[in-house]
C-alpha cells in the first residue's frame, strides 16, 4: 500500500516538473532598439542614460552605471525573484540583455514573467525618451 502512495507522489512531482518546464519561454533580449527623437535632433548619451535610469526607477529596477555606455539593471520582485540585465546604450540605440536570474530557466528559456518585466522596462524607456521631446 505504501508503494502505491510513493508512486502517486512521484507522479505528482514529475507532473509538476513537466508543467513548469513546458511554461518556460525563450529569453527575450531587446537588441539595438533605436533611440528615436521626434524633433530630428540626436539625444546626447547622457540624455539616453537618464531616460533609461528613470524608466527603471518607475518599475522598481536599480540601475547602476558599470562604465560609460553600459548600465546594469537589477530587480527584486516581491522579495522572491532577482533578475539582472545589462543595458548597453549610445546616442543611437540601446539594448537590454539577460545576465542572470533565479527564475526557473533551462536551455535559453525562462519563466514568462521575465519577458513581461523586460518588455515593461523597454516600454518605459520609450516613454522616457519621448518625454524628452516635450
Amino acid at each position: 500500500m505504501k508503494s502505491v502512495y510513493i508512486k502517486a507522489f512521484g507522479l505528482v512531482i514529475l507532473s509538476l516538473f513537466l508543467m513548469s518546464c513546458r511554461s518556460l519561454t525563450p529569453i527575450n533580449n531587446i537588441e539595438n532598439a533605436p533611440v528615436l527623437n521626434l524633433t530630428g535632433k540626436k539625444y546626447t548619451t547622457e540624455q539616453v542614460k537618464t531616460a533609461i535610469i528613470r524608466a527603471g526607477i518607475t518599475r522598481g529596477w536599480v540601475i547602476q552605471e558599470i562604465k560609460p555606455g553600459l548600465l546594469q539593471g537589477d530587480i527584486n520582485v516581491r522579495g522572491k525573484h532577482n533578475v539582472t540585465v545589462e543595458i548597453p546604450y549610445n546616442q543611437e540605440s540601446y539594448s537590454i540583455i539577460f545576465k542572470k536570474s533565479d527564475l526557473p530557466q533551462k536551455s535559453g528559456k525562462i519563466h514568462p514573467k521575465y519577458n513581461i518585466w523586460i518588455n515593461n522596462l523597454n516600454s518605459d524607456i520609450r516613454v522616457q525618451l519621448t518625454s524628452l521631446n516635450l
